[in-house]
């Protein structure tokens, strides 16, 4: 990869291959739309959520917390009794033994707790394979955004595809043109997608209660 392809350079992101090589989807909707990822340039580790998607969910737009360095062992850790085992560059931990998803939770809320307030904003093709934008905003303006899946009401939410100098209308359409050398990438995703849906379909997991909400899940009251 090139060493300039770094989530500490947005300027490089554009139309660029991710650097994110490593995806822990905590949270799933036609693909990743909250977790912890990891820059494989830099090793730098974020906590992601979704801010904006477009109609046909292949372009999201996602804010990006830094997290302290430890955070990426300490996560895999958390995750350890999850199924499927690690899987990259996406992993989508789907099937828990007993009362390991309530301890995983846990351990992932002290974790997540640690993160800065958010700067970089991203846009990205699919599962992340590849950036389509990125750019920095004052904390202070993206710390009071609600996450795209969190509120009904999407009246309430700024559209940041021309805040990223995209269009929502055209993005999807030339996004899929620019991917379209990328085809044994896209198998591989595509392959990744149908053993995540064999796992989901096999499994014999049954919450004993409801999942806990997001703010649950960060530990805020």
């Amino acid at each position: 990869m090139n060493s300039m392809v770094c989530c500490q350079n947005p300027e490089a992101l554009s139309n660029a291959d991710s650097p994110f090589t490593k995806i822990v989807a905590l949270e799933f909707y036609d693909g990743p739309t909250g977790g912890i990822l990891q820059c494989e340039t830099c090793h730098t580790v974020y906590q992601f959520d979704m801010l904006d998607w477009d109609d046909h969910h292949r372009v999201r737009i996602f804010r990006l917390r830094v997290l302290p360095e430890s955070s990426w062992e300490r996560s895999l850790q958390a995750l350890e009794k999850a199924e499927p085992p690690p899987r990259w560059p996406v992993w989508v931990p789907c099937k828990w033994p007993d009362d390991a998803r309530a301890e995983a939770n846990t351990k992932l809320s002290k974790i997540l707790n640690q993160a800065k307030p958010a700067e970089l904003v991203v846009a990205w093709l699919g599962y992340g394979e590849r950036i389509l934008a990125a750019r920095k905003f004052p904390p202070k303006e993206l710390d009071s955004e609600p996450a795209w899946l969190s509120v009904d009401d999407k009246s309430k939410f700024r559209d940041w595809f021309p805040l990223l100098g995209l269009s929502k209308e055209k993005t999807n359409a030339s996004a899929m043109e620019k991917n379209g050398g990328n085809a044994d990438r896209e198998k591989e995703r595509q392959e990744a997608l149908r053993q995540f849906q064999n796992l989901a379909d096999a499994s014999q997991f049954k919450s004993e209660g409801p999942y806990p909400t997001r703010d649950e899940l960060h530990g805020r009251p």
